[in-house]
């Protein structure tokens, strides 16, 4: 059984809410952002995704190596930006 990977926007009320998941880290934010790039295109909310709340991944919180980590908002990071990021954090 292999482990998903699942992206996680925080609510305006601060939960972690799974949004989107895929067998790896880059294919799910690549889900992620075409969801968004779908949602304005049509101009309907329909995925429940949005450009301003901060997204997170299994192992960002402060339990891991880096004890504060700046919010990644998709409205503020390319892809490849996040990618490289979330994949620095993770140590990977």
């Amino acid at each position: 059984m292999t482990t998903k990977n699942v992206i996680y926007q925080v609510s305006t009320k601060g939960a972690k809410v799974a949004k989107v998941q895929a067998d790896n880290l880059a294919e799910a934010l690549t889900a992620l952002y075409r969801g968004l790039e779908m949602q304005q295109k049509i101009g309907k909310n329909f995925l429940s995704l949005s450009k301003s709340r901060p997204i997170f991944v299994q192992g960002m919180d402060a339990s891991g190596k880096f004890m504060l980590v700046r919010n990644i908002v998709p409205a503020n990071w390319s892809e490849a930006q996040a990618l490289e990021a979330i994949n620095f954090i993770l140590g990977k």
